[in-house]
């Protein structure tokens, strides 16, 4: 179903005329599904981001 409504609001993007769609995942190693939603889809990986941290000391 997700896969479906994506590819949906792609295709009406499309018609309302985007040529690129772009998404961002958090914690991909924690939530795969979207990952793998995207795929589907035939999105391509382009980048990944670090996300850097510091306690306070």
């Amino acid at each position: 179903m997700s896969k479906a409504l994506l590819v949906h609001l792609l295709n009406e993007a499309k018609e309302l005329g985007a040529s690129k769609a772009t998404v961002y995942t958090a914690m991909p190693e924690k939530y795969p599904a979207p990952n793998r939603l995207y795929e589907s889809a035939e999105f391509q990986l382009v980048g990944k981001r670090f996300v850097w941290k510091k306690a306070a000391e």
